[in-house]
């Protein structure tokens, strides 16, 4: 399908149009989604951004309004070519709801963080003119994919690197992705011990990231081994009612 709009767009869309007319894509499910139906569409207006925008916002209108953001979501952003990007992050933009378009937009940048590293992500960033609530939430899922994804046991300089990128990109959330990237290296394939994880951040906390860090590992980190050294951990922020609300979580 990808091919044949590419080729010809108009022949692909009649055959499309004809199929749903004839009811081959109805749907048996409960919920009333066709998931054939969905992955079709989803290549379809990946594959028209390139040539009609226009025609590919049509295709996006045409479905369900329950359907039209899994499908922008779940079955579109992963086929779009780099020279569309930029259109596919606008057709999010225009077509789904406001909360859900920052998170849509940082899969893409999950997934080459994971892959290809944190510079392709800002190259992804620069290209669809992300905004600055767009590059916070691509910093966030970057971190949580690369570091869950590494092939080693996560050292300090990994987490450097990644707060140098991320103060990069988006300065205001760097001491929370490192206090979620050192929970995450506990839970990675290679995990790091509680104790070292809680000390590294401790020392970020100490180096003047504040409370971010300590908070972000604390609601992120698995502490059912370890709810004594949290709740020792967590009396060091300073912020009371932060404090609190992770001193309650640790009860």
């Amino acid at each position: 399908m990808n091919e044949w709009v590419g080729k010809d767009p108009a022949k692909a869309i009649a055959w499309m149009d004809q199929q749903i007319a004839a009811g081959k894509f109805d749907s048996k499910s409960l919920d009333g989604k066709s998931n054939p139906r969905m992955r079709f569409e989803g290549m379809m207006i990946s594959s028209l951004l390139s040539t009609n925008p226009t025609a590919a916002a049509d295709r996006l209108a045409g479905l369900p309004e329950d359907q039209q953001s899994e499908v922008l979501r779940d079955h579109t952003g992963n086929a779009v070519k780099e020279e569309n990007q930029l259109a596919y992050a606008n057709l999010v933009r225009s077509e789904m709801p406001e909360k859900e378009q920052a998170d849509t937009l940082a899969q893409k940048a999950g997934e080459l963080a994971t892959f290809q590293g944190y510079e392709k992500v800002t190259e992804y960033l620069d290209r669809i003119e992300a905004s600055p609530s767009e590059r916070a939430e691509a910093v966030r899922q970057s971190v949580d994919r690369k570091i869950r994804n590494l092939s080693n046991k996560v050292t300090r300089d990994d987490i450097d690197s990644m707060r140098e990128w991320a103060a990069s990109q988006s300065p205001e959330v760097t001491n929370t992705v490192t206090g979620t990237a050192l929970a995450f290296a506990t839970q990675s394939a290679h995990p790091s011990e509680f104790s070292e994880a809680a000390e590294l951040a401790i020392q970020y906390n100490d180096a003047g990231g504040g409370d971010d860090v300590l908070v972000g590992f604390l609601n992120e980190v698995e502490t059912s081994s370890n709810k004594e050294a949290a709740r020792v951990l967590a009396g060091r922020i300073a912020d009371p009612k932060s404090r609190e609300k992770i001193l309650k979580k640790l009860k």
